[in-house]
Protein backbone atom coordinates (compact mmCIF):
# COMPACT_ATOMS: atom_id res chain seq x y z
CA UNK A 1 0.00 0.00 0.00
CA UNK A 2 1.35 3.54 -0.66
CA UNK A 3 2.41 5.44 1.68
CA UNK A 4 -0.08 8.79 2.42
CA UNK A 5 1.25 11.45 4.10
CA UNK A 6 -0.66 12.81 7.69
CA UNK A 7 0.66 16.06 7.80
CA UNK A 8 -0.01 18.65 5.20
CA UNK A 9 3.08 21.32 3.87
CA UNK A 10 1.99 24.04 6.14
CA UNK A 11 1.41 22.20 9.32
CA UNK A 12 4.99 21.15 8.93
CA UNK A 13 6.66 24.51 8.32
CA UNK A 14 4.22 25.55 11.49
CA UNK A 15 6.54 23.10 12.96
CA UNK A 16 9.86 24.74 12.64
CA UNK A 17 10.80 26.67 16.15
CA UNK A 18 12.25 30.26 15.93
CA UNK A 19 15.22 30.92 14.48
CA UNK A 20 16.01 27.51 13.21
CA UNK A 21 15.81 24.49 10.65
CA UNK A 22 13.13 23.13 9.04
CA UNK A 23 11.70 19.91 9.45
CA UNK A 24 12.89 16.69 7.08
CA UNK A 25 9.96 16.34 5.41
CA UNK A 26 10.25 19.96 3.50
CA UNK A 27 13.36 18.59 1.84
CA UNK A 28 12.47 15.00 1.34
CA UNK A 29 8.91 15.08 0.35
CA UNK A 30 7.68 14.38 -3.28
CA UNK A 31 4.57 16.24 -2.93
CA UNK A 32 6.51 19.10 -1.37
CA UNK A 33 8.86 19.43 -4.21
CA UNK A 34 6.40 19.37 -6.69
CA UNK A 35 4.27 22.38 -4.92
CA UNK A 36 8.40 24.18 -4.28
CA UNK A 37 8.44 23.65 -8.68
CA UNK A 38 5.02 24.86 -9.10
CA UNK A 39 5.52 27.82 -6.88
CA UNK A 40 9.54 29.12 -6.71
CA UNK A 41 10.33 27.90 -10.35
CA UNK A 42 7.02 28.95 -12.14
CA UNK A 43 5.60 31.51 -10.51
CA UNK A 44 8.96 33.83 -9.57
CA UNK A 45 11.45 34.78 -11.50
CA UNK A 46 14.47 32.68 -12.09
CA UNK A 47 17.41 32.71 -13.83
CA UNK A 48 18.12 30.39 -16.57
CA UNK A 49 20.97 31.20 -18.52
CA UNK A 50 23.47 34.09 -19.37
CA UNK A 51 23.74 35.89 -22.28
CA UNK A 52 26.94 35.29 -23.94
CA UNK A 53 25.04 31.52 -24.82
CA UNK A 54 23.31 33.44 -27.51
CA UNK A 55 25.61 35.98 -29.10
CA UNK A 56 24.07 36.55 -32.10
CA UNK A 57 20.72 37.43 -33.33
CA UNK A 58 19.02 34.43 -33.95
CA UNK A 59 20.79 32.31 -31.87
CA UNK A 60 19.04 30.28 -29.40
CA UNK A 61 19.11 27.34 -26.58
CA UNK A 62 16.38 25.56 -24.92
CA UNK A 63 16.29 25.00 -20.87
CA UNK A 64 13.97 22.50 -19.30
CA UNK A 65 12.91 23.53 -15.88
CA UNK A 66 10.63 21.09 -14.39
CA UNK A 67 7.87 20.47 -16.40
CA UNK A 68 8.38 23.89 -18.80
CA UNK A 69 10.53 23.72 -21.86
CA UNK A 70 12.08 27.42 -22.72
CA UNK A 71 13.21 28.52 -26.07
CA UNK A 72 15.78 31.69 -25.57
CA UNK A 73 15.97 32.97 -28.58
CA UNK A 74 18.55 36.43 -29.51
CA UNK A 75 16.71 39.24 -31.32
CA UNK A 76 19.10 41.99 -30.92
CA UNK A 77 21.78 43.18 -28.93
CA UNK A 78 19.83 44.01 -25.88
CA UNK A 79 16.81 41.94 -26.18
CA UNK A 80 16.10 37.96 -25.81
CA UNK A 81 12.51 36.40 -26.37
CA UNK A 82 11.34 33.54 -24.57
CA UNK A 83 8.66 30.84 -25.76
CA UNK A 84 7.82 28.27 -23.08
CA UNK A 85 6.34 24.61 -24.70
CA UNK A 86 2.95 24.46 -23.84
CA UNK A 87 1.45 20.39 -23.44
CA UNK A 88 3.47 17.24 -23.74
CA UNK A 89 4.54 18.60 -27.92
CA UNK A 90 8.09 19.61 -28.70
CA UNK A 91 6.43 21.10 -31.53
CA UNK A 92 7.75 24.93 -32.04
CA UNK A 93 4.34 26.01 -32.89
CA UNK A 94 3.11 24.33 -29.26
CA UNK A 95 4.61 27.12 -27.60
CA UNK A 96 3.59 30.57 -26.03
CA UNK A 97 5.59 33.78 -24.94
CA UNK A 98 6.61 33.97 -21.64
CA UNK A 99 8.11 36.95 -19.68
CA UNK A 100 11.61 37.55 -19.77
CA UNK A 101 14.18 39.90 -18.45
CA UNK A 102 17.73 40.53 -19.07
CA UNK A 103 20.01 42.15 -15.96
CA UNK A 104 23.48 42.17 -17.01
CA UNK A 105 24.49 39.04 -18.24
CA UNK A 106 21.66 37.24 -16.32
CA UNK A 107 18.35 35.78 -18.42
CA UNK A 108 15.43 35.90 -15.75
CA UNK A 109 12.20 34.02 -17.09
CA UNK A 110 8.31 33.55 -15.65
CA UNK A 111 6.29 30.82 -16.60
CA UNK A 112 2.90 32.46 -14.89
CA UNK A 113 1.05 34.84 -16.95
CA UNK A 114 1.29 37.23 -14.23
CA UNK A 115 4.96 37.64 -13.45
CA UNK A 116 5.85 39.33 -9.69
CA UNK A 117 6.12 43.36 -10.44
CA UNK A 118 8.76 44.26 -8.50
CA UNK A 119 11.48 42.42 -10.91
CA UNK A 120 11.65 46.48 -12.12
CA UNK A 121 12.88 46.76 -8.27
CA UNK A 122 15.91 43.99 -9.17
CA UNK A 123 16.24 45.60 -12.80
CA UNK A 124 16.45 49.20 -11.04
CA UNK A 125 19.22 48.11 -9.05
CA UNK A 126 21.64 45.77 -10.66
CA UNK A 127 21.25 47.28 -14.26
CA UNK A 128 23.75 50.54 -13.18
CA UNK A 129 26.10 48.38 -11.23
CA UNK A 130 26.54 45.61 -14.05
CA UNK A 131 26.56 48.34 -16.59
CA UNK A 132 30.23 49.48 -16.55
CA UNK A 133 31.19 45.46 -17.18
CA UNK A 134 29.92 45.74 -20.36
CA UNK A 135 28.48 42.06 -20.24
CA UNK A 136 27.22 42.21 -24.18
CA UNK A 137 31.14 42.27 -25.28
CA UNK A 138 31.63 39.48 -23.10
CA UNK A 139 31.98 35.14 -23.71
CA UNK A 140 31.81 32.07 -21.82
CA UNK A 141 35.68 31.10 -20.96
CA UNK A 142 34.43 27.91 -18.67
CA UNK A 143 31.45 26.32 -18.08
CA UNK A 144 30.60 23.39 -15.28
CA UNK A 145 27.89 21.60 -14.39
CA UNK A 146 27.50 19.70 -10.90
CA UNK A 147 24.05 17.44 -9.93
CA UNK A 148 24.67 18.32 -6.14
CA UNK A 149 22.88 14.67 -4.47
CA UNK A 150 20.19 17.54 -2.08
CA UNK A 151 17.09 19.42 -1.99
CA UNK A 152 17.66 23.06 -4.06
CA UNK A 153 16.50 24.92 -0.54
CA UNK A 154 19.66 23.01 0.90
CA UNK A 155 22.10 24.24 -1.83
CA UNK A 156 20.36 28.18 -1.30
CA UNK A 157 20.96 27.51 2.55
CA UNK A 158 24.66 26.64 1.92
CA UNK A 159 24.99 29.53 -0.40
CA UNK A 160 23.73 32.29 2.41
CA UNK A 161 25.70 30.93 5.54
CA UNK A 162 29.31 31.09 5.68
CA UNK A 163 29.39 29.07 9.05
CA UNK A 164 31.60 26.31 6.52
CA UNK A 165 33.62 28.57 5.18
CA UNK A 166 36.72 29.04 7.50
CA UNK A 167 37.38 24.51 7.17
CA UNK A 168 35.49 24.09 4.34
CA UNK A 169 36.72 26.53 1.43
CA UNK A 170 40.53 27.00 1.90
CA UNK A 171 40.76 28.28 -1.84
CA UNK A 172 37.95 30.88 -1.46
CA UNK A 173 39.36 31.99 1.81
CA UNK A 174 42.61 33.37 0.41
CA UNK A 175 40.28 36.29 -1.31
CA UNK A 176 37.65 36.10 1.02
CA UNK A 177 37.11 39.15 4.23
CA UNK A 178 35.30 36.48 6.80
CA UNK A 179 32.87 39.87 8.44
CA UNK A 180 31.29 38.06 11.17
CA UNK A 181 28.58 39.32 12.99
CA UNK A 182 29.91 39.53 16.75
CA UNK A 183 27.47 42.60 18.10
CA UNK A 184 25.90 40.13 20.65
CA UNK A 185 29.32 40.41 22.58
CA UNK A 186 30.94 36.63 21.75
CA UNK A 187 34.13 37.70 19.95
CA UNK A 188 37.34 37.58 22.20
CA UNK A 189 39.59 40.37 21.91
CA UNK A 190 41.89 38.86 19.04
CA UNK A 191 38.83 38.54 17.06
CA UNK A 192 37.78 41.75 17.36
CA UNK A 193 40.79 43.15 16.66
CA UNK A 194 40.91 40.98 13.52
CA UNK A 195 37.49 42.23 12.53
CA UNK A 196 38.44 46.10 13.11
CA UNK A 197 41.28 45.83 11.11
CA UNK A 198 39.45 44.71 8.32
CA UNK A 199 36.72 46.78 8.79
CA UNK A 200 39.30 49.67 8.79
CA UNK A 201 40.47 48.44 5.06
CA UNK A 202 37.65 47.58 3.71
CA UNK A 203 36.13 51.34 4.65
CA UNK A 204 39.24 53.20 2.90
CA UNK A 205 38.25 50.64 -0.73
CA UNK A 206 35.27 51.56 -0.18
CA UNK A 207 35.85 55.84 -0.06
CA UNK A 208 38.23 55.21 -2.96
CA UNK A 209 35.80 53.69 -4.81
CA UNK A 210 32.89 55.88 -3.89
CA UNK A 211 35.58 58.68 -4.97
CA UNK A 212 35.31 57.15 -8.93
CA UNK A 213 31.05 56.17 -8.75
CA UNK A 214 31.49 52.73 -7.88
CA UNK A 215 28.37 51.53 -6.09
CA UNK A 216 29.41 49.58 -3.18
CA UNK A 217 26.44 49.59 -1.23
CA UNK A 218 24.16 46.79 -0.01
CA UNK A 219 21.05 46.36 -1.16
CA UNK A 220 19.00 43.70 0.51
CA UNK A 221 15.88 42.64 -0.66
CA UNK A 222 15.58 39.24 1.01
CA UNK A 223 12.59 39.28 3.82
CA UNK A 224 8.78 38.41 3.75
CA UNK A 225 8.03 41.55 1.72
CA UNK A 226 9.92 40.25 -1.21
CA UNK A 227 8.46 38.38 -4.03
CA UNK A 228 11.57 38.59 -6.32
CA UNK A 229 13.97 38.06 -3.54
CA UNK A 230 17.71 39.74 -4.25
CA UNK A 231 21.02 40.77 -2.63
CA UNK A 232 23.81 42.62 -3.56
CA UNK A 233 26.47 44.64 -2.52
CA UNK A 234 30.87 45.39 -3.92
CA UNK A 235 32.53 43.72 -1.11
CA UNK A 236 36.35 44.39 -0.80
CA UNK A 237 38.88 41.57 -1.86
CA UNK A 238 42.11 40.61 0.51
CA UNK A 239 45.71 41.12 -0.36
CA UNK A 240 45.76 42.47 -4.06
CA UNK A 241 42.40 42.80 -3.46
CA UNK A 242 41.68 42.18 -7.37
CA UNK A 243 39.61 39.03 -7.94
CA UNK A 244 38.83 35.50 -6.52
CA UNK A 245 42.14 33.89 -7.65
CA UNK A 246 44.68 32.40 -5.48
CA UNK A 247 47.07 34.96 -5.97
CA UNK A 248 44.36 37.92 -5.09
CA UNK A 249 45.25 39.08 -8.66
CA UNK A 250 43.12 39.10 -12.13
CA UNK A 251 43.28 36.09 -14.35
CA UNK A 252 42.29 37.78 -17.36
CA UNK A 253 44.74 40.89 -18.13
CA UNK A 254 42.47 41.60 -20.56
CA UNK A 255 39.37 43.70 -18.28
CA UNK A 256 35.93 43.44 -18.80
CA UNK A 257 34.12 46.43 -20.72
CA UNK A 258 36.82 49.26 -20.65
CA UNK A 259 37.36 49.01 -17.51
CA UNK A 260 40.95 50.26 -16.63
CA UNK A 261 41.37 50.21 -12.42
CA UNK A 262 41.44 45.96 -11.40
CA UNK A 263 40.79 46.44 -8.00
CA UNK A 264 37.23 46.82 -7.55
CA UNK A 265 36.35 43.96 -5.36
CA UNK A 266 33.63 41.09 -6.10
CA UNK A 267 30.22 42.95 -6.75
CA UNK A 268 28.03 40.18 -5.80
CA UNK A 269 24.43 39.35 -6.19
CA UNK A 270 21.86 37.03 -4.91
CA UNK A 271 18.28 35.47 -5.91
CA UNK A 272 16.34 32.42 -4.79
CA UNK A 273 18.55 29.95 -7.48
CA UNK A 274 21.38 31.82 -8.21
CA UNK A 275 24.57 33.56 -7.13
CA UNK A 276 27.09 35.63 -9.11
CA UNK A 277 30.25 37.34 -8.31
CA UNK A 278 31.54 39.80 -10.82
CA UNK A 279 35.31 41.32 -10.79
CA UNK A 280 37.03 43.22 -13.07
CA UNK A 281 38.31 40.81 -15.10
CA UNK A 282 35.95 38.44 -15.22
CA UNK A 283 32.38 37.27 -13.54
CA UNK A 284 31.36 33.82 -12.59
CA UNK A 285 27.70 33.04 -12.74
CA UNK A 286 25.82 30.26 -10.92
CA UNK A 287 22.62 28.98 -10.97
CA UNK A 288 20.10 25.81 -9.71
CA UNK A 289 17.95 23.84 -11.58
CA UNK A 290 15.74 21.11 -9.16
CA UNK A 291 15.92 18.01 -10.36
CA UNK A 292 13.93 16.09 -7.52
CA UNK A 293 13.62 16.15 -4.00
CA UNK A 294 17.10 15.23 -3.55
CA UNK A 295 19.18 15.82 -6.94
CA UNK A 296 19.29 19.77 -7.96
CA UNK A 297 21.61 20.93 -11.14
CA UNK A 298 24.01 23.88 -11.03
CA UNK A 299 25.48 25.64 -13.52
CA UNK A 300 28.53 28.05 -13.70
CA UNK A 301 29.72 30.29 -16.25
CA UNK A 302 32.86 31.89 -16.02
CA UNK A 303 32.52 35.14 -18.39
CA UNK A 304 35.50 36.99 -19.53
CA UNK A 305 35.89 39.98 -22.64
CA UNK A 306 34.92 38.50 -25.85
CA UNK A 307 39.14 39.61 -27.11
CA UNK A 308 40.28 37.80 -24.18
CA UNK A 309 42.73 34.76 -25.76
CA UNK A 310 43.32 31.96 -23.59
CA UNK A 311 47.08 31.25 -23.48
CA UNK A 312 47.75 34.88 -24.31
CA UNK A 313 45.02 37.15 -21.86
CA UNK A 314 44.04 34.29 -19.24
CA UNK A 315 45.76 30.79 -17.55
CA UNK A 316 42.11 29.00 -17.48
CA UNK A 317 43.73 26.94 -14.62
CA UNK A 318 44.08 30.13 -12.82
CA UNK A 319 40.73 31.47 -13.55
CA UNK A 320 38.53 28.65 -12.75
CA UNK A 321 40.27 27.06 -9.71
CA UNK A 322 39.06 28.76 -6.85
CA UNK A 323 35.14 28.58 -7.80
CA UNK A 324 35.40 24.83 -9.13
CA UNK A 325 36.79 23.97 -5.93
CA UNK A 326 34.55 25.85 -3.95
CA UNK A 327 31.41 24.44 -5.75
CA UNK A 328 32.82 20.66 -5.25
CA UNK A 329 33.25 21.50 -1.65
CA UNK A 330 29.81 22.94 -1.40
CA UNK A 331 28.32 20.03 -3.09
CA UNK A 332 29.55 17.81 -0.76
CA UNK A 333 28.58 19.70 2.13
CA UNK A 334 24.99 19.62 0.41
CA UNK A 335 24.94 15.97 0.18
CA UNK A 336 25.63 15.77 4.10
CA UNK A 337 23.36 18.07 4.99
CA UNK A 338 20.29 16.12 3.00
CA UNK A 339 21.32 12.78 3.64
CA UNK A 340 21.31 13.80 7.36
CA UNK A 341 17.70 15.97 7.30
CA UNK A 342 16.60 12.65 5.36
CA UNK A 343 17.56 10.07 8.97
CA UNK A 344 15.39 9.15 11.12
CA UNK A 345 17.02 10.72 14.22
CA UNK A 346 17.06 13.95 12.68
CA UNK A 347 15.92 16.93 14.97
CA UNK A 348 15.89 20.52 13.45
CA UNK A 349 18.64 22.30 15.38
CA UNK A 350 18.73 26.49 15.91
CA UNK A 351 20.73 28.63 13.28
CA UNK A 352 23.77 30.65 14.54
CA UNK A 353 23.24 34.68 15.01
CA UNK A 354 26.70 34.93 13.96
CA UNK A 355 26.60 33.75 10.43
CA UNK A 356 23.16 32.22 9.70
CA UNK A 357 21.11 35.52 9.64
CA UNK A 358 20.55 34.88 5.76
CA UNK A 359 19.72 31.02 6.49
CA UNK A 360 16.87 32.65 8.82
CA UNK A 361 16.43 35.23 6.28
CA UNK A 362 15.73 32.37 3.30
CA UNK A 363 13.67 29.72 5.20
CA UNK A 364 11.04 32.84 6.62
CA UNK A 365 11.05 34.15 3.26
CA UNK A 366 10.24 30.74 1.67
CA UNK A 367 7.11 30.12 4.29
CA UNK A 368 5.94 33.45 3.51
CA UNK A 369 6.05 32.91 -0.31
CA UNK A 370 4.11 29.38 -0.26
CA UNK A 371 1.32 31.17 2.01
CA UNK A 372 0.84 34.00 -0.70
CA UNK A 373 -0.20 31.24 -2.89
CA UNK A 374 -2.40 29.27 -0.37
CA UNK A 375 -0.26 26.61 1.25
Amino acid sequence: MAQTNTITHRELINLRQPYSALPGGVFGREDIFQTDMDIFFSKHWIVVGVTPQIPKPGDSINVTVGKYTVSLVRQNVLTVAAFRSVGDSDDAHSSKPCAVRVVGAHILVCFDDHPPADIDYLTETLSPRFAPYEFADSKIAFEMEIIEDGNWKLVIENNRECYHCAAGHPELNVAFIPMEDFSDGSATAEQQAERDALQAQCAMTEKSWANEGWISEAVEYLDEDATTQFRTERWVISNHGESLTLSTRVACSQLLGNLTRRDLGDLHFWTHNSWTHVMSDHAVIAYLIPLSTGKTLVRSKWLVHKDAVEGRDYNLKELTEVWIATHQQDAALVGITHSGTQDAAYVPGPFSPVVENFVDQFTRWYSTRLAAHGI
